[in-house]
């Protein structure tokens, strides 16, 4: 997300943003972040739960297509593939481990 993920530099990162998008005319929950393409020593782990605790999880996620920001960025959407009908809400959990 930042230049340097092992380092914290709260300007670099962007905040994640919750969202609906939209796939074969049907809504679902995503969460999308900013990517730095030139960045190393991390990797993002992305998953979904129906519960705060994530007890229950989704079935899966799916990573959209990666829009491309110039300056080595790219907006990455990562979004839960369970029908929104089988649900009343969803969260999402972003781990960076270093």
């Amino acid at each position: 997300m930042g230049t340097a993920p092992a380092v914290v530099n709260e300007s670099e990162i962007p905040a994640p943003q919750g969202k609906i998008v939209n796939v074969g005319g049907v809504n679902y929950p995503a969460v999308t972040y900013t990517h730095n393409k030139t960045a190393t020593g991390a990797t993002i782990q992305v998953s979904a739960a129906t519960d705060v605790l994530f007890a229950n999880a989704t079935a899966t996620t799916e990573v959209l297509p990666r829009q491309d920001l110039g300056n080595n960025l790219e907006l990455v959407t990562i979004r839960a593939t369970a029908s929104p009908d089988n649900y009343s809400a969803v969260f999402f959990k972003i781990i960076v481990p270093v």
